[in-house]
Formats: C-alpha cells, sequence, structure tokens
C-alpha cells in the first residue's frame, strides 16, 4: 500500500493499532556481515573471481 493510500485509509478509518511487536536493532557502521556483503556486491558488479 502507497504512502497516499496508507494516509488516506488512516484518516476515514481512524488510528491503526499494534497487532504485533516490533523490533529494532541498533545498526553500526562497523558490522562484519555488512562489509562482506558490500565486498561481495563489488566484486559481482567489477567482475572479479574471489
Amino acid at each position: 500500500m502507497s504512502f497516499l493510500e496508507n494516509a488516506i485509509s488512516a484518516i476515514i478509518k481512524g488510528k491503526k493499532t499494534v497487532t504485533k511487536p516490533i523490533f529494532i536493532k541498533e545498526f553500526t557502521q562497523d558490522n562484519e556481515q555488512l562489509k562482506g556483503l558490500i565486498e561481495l556486491s563489488n566484486n559481482v558488479v567489477s567482475g572479479k573471481k574471489d
């Protein structure tokens, strides 16, 4: 559903309630998994084989 559709729905139906828990994980730039994925992505784009 688009932002506009969500906004219109909220106006017509009122506020939505939380139906399930939401988990938020703190993000750090020094994430080893992220570094590995970025390196793999760069290799695929550049055509390197490691």
